[in-house]
């Protein structure tokens, strides 16, 4: 049988649950403020990277032992089950709802439909944020195979060396996958208490040193230069590893209970709330007054990200519940 090892108490992780609800509110406000044309919403964008360094960081904090061929092959159907599950049905069940909307309003074509199906946007105003799906997904389809490499002392430093190699490559989308990977160090480096100090302290510094590098040369931050990846995958990584060093924080059960409810509408928030910021459903400029467009549009994003949440969640279930074969 194969063993999983990870810390089982979810008390632990009410740290991360705040880092990620900080993440998703740094994509909601990016998004306003580029429909102001803020330019400070090229600084808020480091909201993507914090999540996809928190998805590898608790992958990273798992590990799996296998006696077979066979196992790592059960292992890897199940985990690809149970991750594309919750990340795709509530995509198209999103995309069921909106294609009426968009058809209604002549706003996207058949072929637009297909590539949609297929996470790629061809210009359809909404849309925008379908890219995440194509990174995370290849991520996901990559982890097992990380799990399949024995737990030695060498794979971190493996591990380590390859994001080195990468990172001068890393120019436009392909930083996003070194972050995921960049969690998965931080975990590892979690189980090594020698280092752990030394890689804690060297990524805070990092990030701080590139952020005042990036400020100093005025790197033209609407460009994903490779030096402009770096700057965001180490100030990510800074501020995810300041809250994960800080897992004793003591949570009241009002923030545990309201840090739960973040977290399980994280993701379809993020699905949602373009479509009320610059998409088909946009109410950014229902009424002259901005700050009641953003709370109007706030609202909605909350009652729609419940909504398709528990929508969701009943098809999941359902599907689990069906006979195994």
């Amino acid at each position: 049988m194969n063993m999983e090892t990870t810390i089982s108490t979810k008390d632990h992780f009410y740290n991360i649950s705040l880092l990620r609800l900080i993440a998703t509110l740094s994509i909601l406000v990016c998004h306003i403020f580029q429909f102001y044309n803020n330019f400070l919403a090229w600084w808020l964008n480091v909201g993507v990277v914090v999540f996809l360094i928190i998805s590898g960081y608790l992958y990273g904090l798992r590990e799996y032992t296998f006696i077979s061929i066979k196992e790592k092959f059960d292992f890897s159907l199940k985990f690809y089950y149970k991750v594309f599950v919750k990340l795709l049905i509530p995509y198209y069940l999103l995309l069921i709802l909106m294609l009426p909307v968009y058809l209604a309003i002549g706003k996207i074509t058949f072929i637009q439909i297909l590539k949609l199906m297929w996470f790629i946007n061809d210009g359809i105003k909404g849309f925008g944020g379908i890219w995440y799906l194509k990174v995370i997904a290849l991520c996901y389809l990559i982890t097992p195979i990380y799990y399949f490499i024995p737990e030695k002392s060498w794979k971190s430093i493996l591990l380590l060396f390859a994001i080195i190699l990468i990172l001068p490559f890393s120019s436009g989308n392909r930083i996003f996958y070194v972050c995921f990977f960049y969690g998965i160090l931080s975990a590892r480096m979690r189980k090594l208490q020698k280092i752990r100090i030394i890689f804690d302290t060297t990524t805070i510094v990092l990030g701080l040193l590139f952020t005042i590098l990036c400020i100093y040369f005025k790197i033209d931050r609407t460009i994903w230069s490779v030096k402009l990846n770096i700057q965001k995958l180490f100030l990510g990584a800074g501020i995810s590893t300041i809250f994960i060093i800080l897992n004793k924080l003591n949570f009241n059960n009002l923030l545990k209970e309201f840090l739960n409810i973040s977290d399980s509408l994280s993701y379809e928030v993020f699905l949602i709330h373009p479509f009320f910021i610059s998409g088909a459903l946009c109410i950014m400029t229902l009424i002259n007054i901005s700050w009641l467009n953003i709370l109007i549009m706030l609202l909605l994003v909350f009652l729609w990200a419940s909504i398709l949440h528990f929508s969701s969640g009943r098809l999941i279930k359902f599907l689990r519940s069906l006979p195994k074969q």
